[in-house]
Parts: structure tokens; sequence; C-alpha cells
């Protein structure tokens, strides 16, 4: 998950992030759009960055879905006795692994990496954060309800 972060994501890397909680493909009315599909919701946008796209991801995550029909700040949120979502976990990890890439945010962070790209041998989503002088600590996401 090394993203350039002023290039926006490709569809087979937005579709990484969000793990079966959104579907993204071409839109067919404009292929310069991307189509986002997730429950009861079909919204076409402009390809996003990895910010823009977590940023996105929390939002569907974190409010109710208004019911307008205009599709102008429409929201969803999957129902409280749904199954656990993998995405809550995939965008909180998406968010740190970006935050704490910022120079100004971390100066002291050298570089970061996801559990995945560590090679950790683990189901559970999170980053590992290499500091200059040579310390490392993991940080574990677990949804905790």
């Amino acid at each position: 998950m090394n993203h350039n972060r002023d290039r926006a994501l490709t569809i087979e890397e937005a579709n990484d992030i969000c793990r079966g909680f959104a579907e993204v493909s071409i839109d067919p009315e404009d292929p310069t759009l991307w189509r986002v599909e997730g429950p009861g919701r079909v919204e076409a946008h402009e390809p996003m960055t990895l910010s823009e796209w977590t940023a996105f991801l929390v939002d569907w995550t974190g409010a109710d879905y208004d019911g307008s029909g205009t599709g102008e700040g429409e929201r969803w949120r999957p129902a409280d006795d749904a199954d656990p979502d993998p995405t809550d976990e995939v965008a909180i990890e998406t968010l740190l692994y970006e935050l704490l890439q910022d120079d100004e945010m971390a100066p002291e962070i050298e570089r970061v990496e996801t559990f995945e790209e560590a090679g950790l041998l683990t189901n559970d989503r999170g980053v590992v954060i290499h500091t200059h002088d040579r310390r490392s600590y993991q940080v574990t996401i677990v949804r905790n309800r």
C-alpha cells in the first residue's frame, strides 16, 4: 500500500482498501468517473487520492443513511445488528498510515508499514511504526463492538 499521496488510486486499489464494503468500477455513463456501489446506493465520483478515499469511507461508515434520494449528502451506515464490517478497521488503518507518513504531523517517524506490508502473520489490521532512532512499534486495530 505504498501510495503517492497526490495521485488518484486505481479502481483495484480502491476496491482493495474497501474490501467488500463497497464496490468500485468504471461509471457506465462517464468512464472518467468511478461508480461506487454500496448497500442501497450507487454514486458516481471523481477518482480519489488515498486520503480522499479514506475520508469518504469513514464518512460512509460513520453516518446514518438519510434516505433523501437526492444523491446530495446521502449517507449509509450498517445496521447495528449487521455482521461486523471489516471496512472500519481498513479505513482506520489507512487513516493511521496516511497521518503517520506526514512529516509535519510526525517528524520522528522514519517509515510506516501496514501489518500486511511488514509480513506479519496475523488477521488483525494495524501499522508498524519505525522511528529514526531505530525503534519500532506495532499499533493493532481491533474492533471493540
